[in-house]
């Protein structure tokens, strides 16, 4: 019979994180606490979770509790020999993006079993724009079937500190707001729906609403550079991957239109009317907008999108990855197509691709029978995040909670969109 791991934090490798890397954490990033001390007191076994808007989450979180917390991460993080060793010594838990994974749940049943503290990012994913995505219904069940007790972290100014699109720090305080979700004794009152409602409520977060009264300030010398990565449809034009950032500029290489970024993190009028002030205000638009430029592109035969001299690899959940070729790559309506040097393509039918998500370094990823490819894109000013909504609308999905977005298609640029609605999936908990 096969034994079953045990993954469990280094005794060495815990106290210096916490001597060395946590201490320099809180003064780069001024972390504060608030509630830390309504929680101290609990002994584990327990589960914590948080909203997911930062690289560095998990160590934020972890520097006010005392036990040492096993998160669930990206099976990409322990790819590489350095970061993944590192991974490994503190105890964190693979998990293959927003895919069922039984291997994750059993390592989080042992961890909790042996009277560990298991990290879970209910959303499954990093955010973009600084709005939370759906909870995952799994992670409710999870919860629900473990009747453990749940802390819960919710983190102010992480996104805006160092955005996902963005590159670079930008120094400004980080506020983590600790508080006990769920105790023990309170499970037998509540069904998963309940606990999936109370989860979602407290998971649920936007950066930029608190921030329009607060304007606290994250300074960097840069605010605009790689908004493209995120915003890549022109409200003026509604051109597609026209836009360009420079230091404090964002502007569109096709009609000229242009807004500034100021160190609050919001938008401010240059070329033109402000059409939207907040960056994810303008992602909301831009989605059901470019769902009907993809639609009239696959209606003319029309290839989707296309990167030139993109080099695709392909491999197996955390096992190094090997490259496949480098060329062109295409998205049509029902297929991405890879065409080599040597003139052959590849095609990966969109029907048969499964987990599409972006990971860290803007490298998207996908499974297509079975096997993981990634295409990476050597122009670091490429939209990974356009590639994955493409492919999502062309599958017939948003499934990163952009439906009711959906109704705004041919509303006139500034229409502000609703709250995200989220789509109960049937996937494990992820990190991002």
């Amino acid at each position: 019979m096969k034994r079953r791991t045990l993954l469990r934090p280094h005794p060495l490798i815990v106290p210096l994180v916490r001597a060395i890397v946590l201490r320099f954490l809180k003064r780069r990033y001024r972390l504060e606490a608030i509630g830390a001390e309504r929680v101290k007191g609990l002994k584990p076994p327990f589960i914590v979770v948080a909203n997911h808007v930062n690289f560095w989450d998990p160590f934020w979180i972890n520097a006010f509790i005392s036990a040492p917390i096993q998160f669930v991460a990206s099976d990409n993080l322990f790819r590489t020999t350095l970061l993944g060793l590192a991974m490994r010594l503190l105890g964190s838990i693979p998990k293959t993006k927003l895919m069922n994974d039984a291997q994750t749940i059993g390592h989080i049943f042992r961890i909790l079993e042996a009277g560990g503290v298991v990290g879970i990012f209910p959303e499954g994913t990093r955010t973009y724009d600084g709005r939370s995505e759906p909870v995952q219904f799994a992670v409710a069940r999870l919860i629900r079937k473990l009747k453990l007790p749940v802390i819960s972290a919710r983190i102010r100014g992480g996104y805006l500190a160092r955005p996902r699109w963005a590159r670079g720090v930008r120094r400004g305080p980080v506020t983590l707001r600790y508080r006990l979700l769920f105790a023990g004794q309170e499970y037998a009152s509540l069904g998963v729906h309940d606990v999936y409602m109370r989860l979602s409520q407290e998971i649920r977060f936007d950066e930029m609403d608190g921030q329009r009264v607060r304007r606290t300030p994250f300074l960097t010398r840069r605010p605009a550079e790689y908004l493209e990565r995120l915003l890549f449809v022109c409200p003026q034009c509604r051109s597609v991957a026209t836009l360009v950032s420079r230091v404090r500029r964002f502007r569109c290489r096709e009609c000229g239109y242009a807004v500034g970024v100021d160190d609050t993190g919001f938008l401010v009028r240059d070329t033109g009317p402000l059409v939207f002030e907040d960056p994810a205000d303008w992602n909301a638009w831009q989605l059901p907008v470019f769902r009907g430029i993809l639609g009239a592109r696959s209606a003319a035969g029309e290839h989707a999108l296309e990167e030139n001299n993109a080099v695709i690899l392909r491999g197996y959940r955390f096992r190094r990855l090997s490259r496949l070729t480098q060329g062109r790559l295409r998205l049509f309506h029902d297929r991405l197509e890879a065409q080599g040097r040597d003139g052959r393509p590849i095609t990966f039918p969109l029907s048969l691709v499964r987990g599409a998500n972006v990971q860290n370094g803007e490298k998207l990823e996908f499974y297509c029978e079975g096997i993981l490819y990634r295409a990476d894109f050597p122009n670091p000013r490429s939209s990974s995040f356009m590639w994955l909504k493409a492919i999502d609308l062309l599958q017939g999905g948003l499934h990163s909670g952009h439906q009711e977005a959906a109704s705004l298609q041919g509303a006139p640029p500034g229409t502000r969109a609703p709250g995200r609605v989220s789509r109960w999936r049937s996937s494990s908990p992820a990190a991002g």
